[in-house]
């Protein structure tokens, strides 16, 4: 609904982030989070001049990497990549957390197709090509099997 309503669904986005929000808050179930973090992460994707970004990404941050439905994984990583291609600000105050999130997708195999998997890899690849310090500082962090793992990307 969210992907194919486009303008249909803009006038309602304050009301279905804070139903959203609501849920987020007190749901415990891994499912349903991750379910939630994906129709946000749409929601964004379609529209992020509609989101108040400087609230709801941070919010969003909190509850990722996804636990369980990683088929979800390709609307957050779809979201994180056109923050970045845009400059979003808010993405890049958060970049850390964002590359930590995207290499766990990564070294995890926590994308369910094969689409998701090369839209994580050009991320990765991108962000790497752009802030190549940064990204090596930040994966480095994260323990020697993960950097061995993501550098397998570039070779």
């Amino acid at each position: 609904m969210i992907l194919h309503g486009k303008d249909c669904i803009f006038p309602h986005y304050n009301d279905i982030l804070q139903g959203l929000s609501t849920i987020l808050a007190k749901e415990s179930h891994a499912s349903t989070v991750d379910n939630i973090c994906s129709a946000i992460s749409k929601l964004i994707t379609v529209n992020p001049n509609g989101v108040p970004l400087e609230q709801v990404f941070p919010a969003l941050m909190q509850h990722l990497p996804l636990k369980v439905d990683f088929i979800e994984n390709e609307a957050i990583v779809r979201c994180f990549y056109g923050l970045y291609q845009q400059g979003n600000p808010v993405l890049k105050e958060q970049l850390a957390n964002v590359i930590k999130i995207v290499v766990h997708i990564y070294h995890k195999k926590e994308s369910s197709n094969d689409e998701t998997e090369n839209l994580v890899n050009d991320f990765l690849r991108t962000i790497n090509r752009d802030f190549p310090q940064e990204f090596a500082s930040i994966v480095a962090s994260m323990g020697e099997d993960v950097t061995n793992n993501v550098q397998k990307l570039f070779v």
